[in-house]
């Protein structure tokens, strides 16, 4: 199935989009969509992202006790990052969580809906819940730069939004919500499948006086890395614990209660840490981006890694940086290691901008 509809697909390709498996990586030059993020407004299209809907009066305490974060005790308008474990305290999924009046709804990164429902209904017993796959059903559009706020009302009307984190509110039949990538504040636009287009093309067209511009998934991977920022499927996985990831200041309360995989990040949080942690790291300048998987050593002759790398890209600001997960012993900020050829890396605290 593809991840765009065909419509939304066709629309960015006529706006020269370029494609990998479905997903835009870009459209214009990455130079112009970076300084966009930065400096006036991106425009992302996310309706790839797996979107659920959870319905019915106990669905607040049954995903209280799935997941990592406060849920229970969040208004209608609130929302919060969370994660969603297995009972060796292992990521199943990273989510947004939105409550609302009737129903809360989960966005996921793509691909990772069916296996959070699985999930969610192989705990359901006989709680008052139902949980529908709506990710066909809604498009996702994400406003992210400092102009972000000014251009929702320059495309739809309305007053300017001024909204917390996670926050969220209806407008003219769309849920504007609000988030931020590191430093980067931002906009969620989630709007019905059948006036996908229709916003998608007011948002560039009414934008434009503003500074919006389309971006792709490389621009948007750029903020995310200089901002420390894991990704599930790129720097996370189902072997990965939330502590690992440094998901315990966004995701992670712990006074709530039980949840599924609590006493696992109960005993690591109180009881020495976990042996490996997400790091930054500077690479010299003098090669590409190394790939996912590539090991640092201490020296160049060592045969156990130190850090294994997940992503890495090329930075506007900071040369080649990557993120990766490094032994307990290798974590400090100003570390020297070596790739198994010889070239230079620094360990860096995050974020790095």
């Amino acid at each position: 199935m593809p991840l765009l509809p065909r419509d939304l697909r066709d629309f960015h390709a006529n706006l020269g989009a370029r494609f990998l498996e479905d997903r835009i990586t870009g459209y214009s030059s990455l130079e112009a969509e970076d300084k966009a993020l930065r400096a006036t407004c991106g425009l992302l299209d996310r309706s790839d992202r797996g979107k659920l809907r959870l319905t019915g009066s106990e669905r607040a305490s049954f995903i209280h006790g799935l997941v990592t974060n406060d849920i229970k005790s969040l208004e209608p308008g609130r929302g919060a990052y969370t994660a969603i474990l297995n009972p060796k305290g292992h990521l199943i999924a990273d989510a947004r969580i939105l409550v609302r009046r009737d129903d809360l709804l989960l966005d996921v990164e793509p691909g990772r809906e069916g296996s959070v429902r699985e999930h969610l209904e192989h705990h359901l017993i006989s709680e008052d819940v139902e949980v529908h796959d709506i990710t066909g059903d809604f498009a996702l559009f994400s406003l992210v730069g400092p102009k972000a706020a000014e251009a929702l009302p320059a495309a739809l009307g309305g007053t300017r939004p001024h909204l917390d984190e996670h926050h969220h509110a209806d407008r003219d039949g769309a849920l504007v919500i609000a988030t931020r990538l590191g430093a980067l504040e931002g906009l969620d636009l989630l709007v019905p499948s059948g006036r996908a287009v229709c916003v998608l093309q007011l948002l560039l067209e009414r934008g434009r006086p503003l500074g919006v511009v389309p971006v792709g998934l490389d621009a948007v991977e750029i903020a995310r890395v200089e901002a420390g920022v894991p990704r599930f499927s790129a720097d996370m996985d189902e072997e990965t614990i939330p502590l690992e990831a440094n998901l315990s200041g966004r995701a992670i309360s712990f006074t709530k209660g039980c949840y599924v995989g609590q006493e696992v990040i109960a005993r690591a949080s109180f009881r020495g840490g976990v042996r490996r942690k997400l790091v930054g790291l500077r690479l010299a300048e003098d090669a590409p981006p190394p790939p996912s998987g590539t090991h640092l050593f201490k020296t160049a002759g060592d045969l156990k890694p130190a850090v294994e790398l997940t992503t890495a890209l090329r930075s506007p600001r900071f040369g080649v940086i990557a993120l990766g997960y490094a032994r307990r012993e290798y974590q400090q900020p100003g570390m020297e290691l070596v790739t198994a050829e010889g070239r230079r890396a620094t360990v860096c605290a995050l974020p790095f901008a």
